[in-house]
C-alpha cells in the first residue's frame, strides 16, 4: 500500500457523484474524442466484486506515460482497485489502451505532477470546460478552481497513480 496518505475528504453527495458520471456516459456513446486534453476514463477491476469499475478522471500525459490522481484521497475506490489490480484499462479521446498502474511514492514527483496538471486547468487545457466549471460551482457539486488550488497546497499528499500503456485496444471510439 502507498505510504503517503491524503487528508480524507468527505465522500462527494449523490448529486455530485451524478454529475462525474457524465464524462463516462460521453465515452460510452462515442462522444470521447471531444473530452481528449479534459478528462480520461479508467476502468479497473473492482478489489472485492472483480468486475469492471469506470470512473473519468482529470489527468496529465508525459513522455508516453498517463498520471492520475486521487481528489478524495487513499479511499477513493479506484485508487484501492488500482492497489488490489493493477492492470488497468484506459479511453483518452478515440484512444483506448491498457496499461499498468502504480502508485507514485516520491512527493516530490506528485507535487511536480500536479503542478503540471493545475498549469494547464488554469490555462482550460485540462478539466471540464469553464461554463461547466461555473455551472458546477454554482449548483454547489464543485468549486474546481478552489479544489485545483487545495491539491497545490497539499500535493505531497495527494495520491498519485502513473499508468504505463501496455498496448492498443483500438483507435476508433466504440460504443
Amino acid at each position: 500500500m502507498a505510504t503517503h496518505e491524503a487528508s480524507p475528504e468527505a465522500r462527494p453527495g449523490w448529486l455530485t457523484r451524478q454529475f462525474f458520471k457524465v464524462p463516462v456516459q460521453m465515452y460510452r456513446l462515442g462522444l470521447g474524442r471531444r473530452l481528449e486534453g479534459k478528462f480520461l476514463t479508467l476502468t479497473t477491476t473492482g478489489r472485492r466484486t472483480g468486475r469492471a469499475r469506470t470512473v473519468a478522471l482529470d489527468y496529465v500525459e508525459e513522455e508516453g506515460l498517463i498520471y492520475v490522481f486521487a481528489g478524495y484521497g487513499t479511499q477513493s475506490n479506484w485508487y484501492r482497485n488500482v492497489l488490489a489490480h493493477p492492470r488497468v484499462t484506459i479511453r483518452v479521446g478515440a484512444r483506448r489502451l491498457h496499461g499498468v498502474a502504480r502508485p507514485i511514492e516520491d512527493a516530490a514527483e506528485r507535487c511536480r505532477l500536479v503542478g503540471a496538471l493545475h498549469k494547464a486547468a488554469l490555462r482550460g487545457a485540462h478539466g471540464p470546460p469553464r461554463p461547466v466549471r461555473w455551472l458546477m460551482k454554482r449548483l454547489g457539486i464543485l468549486d474546481y478552481e478552489a479544489s485545483l488550488n487545495q491539491a497545490v497546497a497539499t500535493a505531497e499528499r495527494v495520491p498519485a497513480v502513473e499508468i504505463a500503456p501496455t498496448g492498443d485496444i483500438n483507435t476508433k471510439e466504440q460504443r
